[in-house]
């Protein structure tokens, strides 16, 4: 130490799978409070040690799985990865920002009933309107767990989040079978095998610790969802690239510089758009990828953009229904008789709400989103059928 100066260094070493390997140097006397005659001659530092804004860089290289990993080396990064909510937040935000900036925005979290104003809360779970919705009804999608409306906002956004994050985490357990070549096992209507029943629950579970932000971990749970299902995407990917000469359609551009990089960045070029929701394990094989919430605006000379569904479209549908109640309460003076597809929903909020859904886009994205909804309303019809 020259002056007062400590002779500190700091080398991170980041591997192509990610991985950070970090060594940290502290040449001159350390300053601690408590000082231990047994680890006087120590001078290495550990991760723990280091400044906040640099340890969250470091980990900003890892994946999200990495980091559950780390935080089981030691008490300290435990806390610090998993235990404080604003730091666990900051370091989930810049491996998202790092590795999966275009799935976020494909694959948002739902809202929780809980920081709905009371208002709001009650009218999204009045029993009424549950009903009318088949969100708790059996069976539902055989491959996607029902949301828990008194958990999760039931608008027609949260909805349609909640079943995307549920079909990611389905989609990624059934890649070994698809790079197989096999089919899934397809579930006849009505039935409930129980190793579906217990597969769905297992999924589900991993869903509820993304969205329960009350967990300090919530957010590094959603950024192995978008892990996960970038793998998906990557293997579903290798898989349609091999197409024989007669095979037009649009496919993704994949290297494997990019395969290996554990970033979503080729998901920018030109690729099929995700149209349907894939209403049965079934149409798993014929999926390059599930991209939902975004729609390919053509530009001049055959170029384009891709534009995405905005994320305060939650604010947007709540704002819609609770306009929508409150027309319904000037209008009735009477008690009304709620029946199946009218009254309280039904087919009429879908519809309000799809309106909306697109309002800031272009005339193609917001048809995409309209075919999305159609698609629904035929699935809802199908289950009604079969509960008849």
């Amino acid at each position: 130490m020259e002056n007062g100066h400590h002779d500190n260094s700091i080398n991170s070493e980041v591997t192509e799978g990610g991985e950070v390997h970090t060594a940290v140097s502290y040449k001159g006397p350390l300053e601690q409070s408590n000082k231990d005659d047994n680890n006087n001659n120590n001078n290495e530092l550990t991760l723990s040690d280091l400044p906040i804004d640099i340890l969250i860089q470091i980990t900003s290289y890892l994946r999200p799985s990495d980091v559950f990993r780390l935080a089981r080396t030691s008490r300290a990064l435990h806390n610090f990865l998993l235990q404080n909510d604003h730091t666990a937040a900051l370091v989930a935000h810049a491996i998202i920002h790092r590795r999966y900036p275009i799935l976020e925005k494909c694959i948002r979290l739902p809202v929780l009933v809980s920081s709905l104003a009371p208002a709001e809360r009650a009218v999204l779970c009045d029993e009424n309107r549950l009903r009318t919705h088949e969100i708790s009804r059996q069976p539902y999608f055989h491959h996607v767990t029902p949301p828990d409306p008194h958990l999760v906002c039931t608008c027609v956004t949260c909805v349609l989040r909640w079943h995307t994050l549920c079909l990611a985490v389905d989609l990624a357990h059934w890649q070994d079978t698809l790079d197989a070549g096999s089919p899934a096992p397809v579930i006849l209507w009505g039935e409930r095998p129980a190793w579906n029943v217990s597969l769905l629950e297992a999924h589900a579970a991993v869903v509820r610790r993304a969205v329960c932000v009350s967990d300090a971990a919530a957010h590094l749970w959603h950024a192995v969802i978008l892990q996960e299902h970038l793998r998906s995407t990557v293997r579903s990917v290798m898989r349609h690239g091999v197409g024989g000469a007669a095979d037009s359609r649009v496919h993704y551009r994949l290297t494997p510089e990019e395969a290996a990089s554990g970033t979503d960045g080729f998901l920018e070029g030109l690729g099929p758009v995700t149209k349907r929701v894939p209403f049965h394990r079934d149409q798993y094989k014929s999926l390059e990828a599930y991209l939902p919430n975004r729609s390919w605006v053509a530009g001049d000379e055959g170029g384009g953009w891709w534009e995405y569904l905005p994320a305060d479209q939650h604010e947007k549908d709540l704002a819609q229904l609770m306009e929508y109640v409150r027309l319904r309460e000037e209008t009735t003076t009477t008690t009304t008789t709620t029946t199946d597809g009218a009254g309280w929903g039904g087919e009429e909020e879908v519809r309000g709400n799809t309106g909306l859904l697109f309002a800031e886009m272009g005339q193609e994205a917001r048809a995409q989103q309209l075919s999305w909804m159609t698609s629904l309303h035929e699935a809802r019809a199908v289950a009604r059928a079969w509960h008849r």
